[in-house]
């Protein structure tokens, strides 16, 4: 029996040893890294769309764009430009404009105003407009943008359907 007990008390000691040398250990560290652009997503809720235009009538024609525009949280105060896909030319510049056909006649234009929601606000092609509105905190803020087309602008136009394509480009300043 102490021959047994022996063994025992030896095998044990030897298993402890094998333990304690596999339960020797080493660690590392690791870096945990992530990057936040900043950035505004804008999406188009509703096309501006002014309809069939009565050219003989003494009214202006309105419509409106609504969008929502989301901005990284810290990008500060955010400006939009709108630039026309039918230039600043020919004349008049600086003005957006509809063509129909070619676009090459004063008949073929369609000159119209855009404003912020206020409608008082007129937005100017090609320059960065500030929208105070458009806080920058991550979460998505609803744009109007309103269209008008002046009563003098529709006289003398060319029958045909108008399409312009306006780009919004959203700025921030640098950090």
């Amino acid at each position: 029996m102490k021959t047994i007990v022996s063994k025992l008390a030896i095998f044990l000691g030897a298993l402890m040893v094998t333990g304690s040398a596999m339960a020797q250990w080493d660690s590392q560290t690791f870096g945990v890294t992530a990057s936040v652009p900043r950035g505004c997503l804008i999406v188009v809720k509703t096309q501006m769309a002014f309809g069939t235009l009565n050219v003989t009538s003494d009214t202006t024609v309105e419509s409106q764009a609504t969008f929502d525009v989301t901005c990284t949280n810290g990008s500060g105060a955010v400006s939009l430009t709108f630039a026309s896909a039918n230039g600043n030319s020919p004349a008049p510049a600086s003005t957006f404009k509809m063509i129909t056909g070619a676009g090459t006649t004063a008949a073929q234009r369609l000159t119209y105003e855009l404003y912020k929601a206020d409608k008082t606000t007129m937005i100017a092609i090609d320059t960065a407009t500030p929208f105070t509105e458009l806080v920058a905190d991550g979460t998505a803020k609803s744009l109007t943008i309103n269209g008008r087309i002046a009563a003098a602008a529709k006289k003398g136009a060319m029958a045909g359907t108008y399409t312009d394509t306006v780009t919004m480009t959203a700025t921030y300043p640098a950090i």
